[in-house]
């Protein structure tokens, strides 16, 4: 009897001490009716851990997605939920760093529809290094529980950034809060954006990192009175000061002859 308690656990009580020894659990025997009968018998101590308190990880996430710019440019920040466990409310902050972008607007993704969310305000005086825009989206028939993006945010980047001692910055994603539609608290982990900054290259128009012909062609645009996205910083190509047709003049010169005619002198 001893034996076969010992075949399935691995110790048992004798003269009042547990005894235990090294066990192979995979040769371990499945109890019977004989066994608990012995059980009973020799008072053996059934000692197994067990926790009815197991948390399992959280996986779900609101993630900002980051992207590469430069100076003068617009960006597109999506802010994102994966592991949708199901929500009917959504609160979050997006913080972002005033000396380098200028919050252009707001436009719902594919989770809300835009009669879902609230409108936010911007928040920080106009001094503050760091503003914060305050998104928040509710449904009251049930909840949410597609993945995707939960809004985008597009940024104008200023001009005359200081990269002296970095060539990034950060788009951070705050203050979560969220409730499913039995008003049960849901937990997200977060992701935020890193931004990263191009050198400035004059005569790059479009913004790509190169210059050639796509600018020319931007620039001629522009002041043929088309509504196209313009790098600014970039515009003075012959370096007097002023954003004019001579800029457009020296571009296409530059690229008929480029070991000649220099930009921005």
């Amino acid at each position: 009897d001893y034996e076969r308690m010992f075949d399935y656990y691995g110790y048992y009580e004798k003269n009042g001490n547990v005894v235990s020894e090294d066990y192979d659990y995979s040769n371990r025997i499945q109890p019977d009716a004989e066994y608990f009968e012995t059980l009973g018998k020799y008072n053996v101590d059934i000692n197994i851990p067990y926790s009815s308190t197991y948390t399992p990880p959280i996986t779900s996430k609101i993630t900002a997605e980051g992207t590469t710019t430069s100076q003068g440019q617009t960006i597109s920040i999506p802010v994102k939920i994966t592991d949708n466990p199901g929500i009917a409310y959504l609160r979050y902050e997006v913080d972002y760093d005033a000396r380098y972008f200028t919050l252009d607007s707001v436009e719902p993704g594919t989770v809300f529809s835009a009669d879902e969310i609230t409108e936010g305000v911007v928040k920080g005086d106009a001094t503050a290094t760091r503003k914060y825009y305050t998104f928040l989206a509710y449904n009251g028939n049930g909840d949410k529980t597609s993945d995707g993006t939960v809004a985008t945010f597009k940024f104008k980047v200023n001009d005359n950034i200081d990269l002296s001692n970095r060539n990034y910055t950060d788009i951070m994603i705050c203050g979560v809060e969220a409730y499913n539609i039995y008003e049960e608290p849901v937990t997200f982990l977060t992701e935020d954006a890193l931004v990263y900054f191009k050198s400035v290259k004059l005569g790059d128009i479009n913004g790509d990192g190169l210059v050639n012909g796509a600018d020319l062609i931007r620039l001629a645009k522009y002041f043929a009175g088309w509504d196209v996205d313009l790098n600014t910083t970039t515009f003075d190509t012959n370096g007097d000061g002023k954003i004019n047709r001579a800029d457009l003049l020296r571009l296409a010169k530059h690229l008929l002859n480029p070991d000649d005619v220099k930009l921005g002198l």
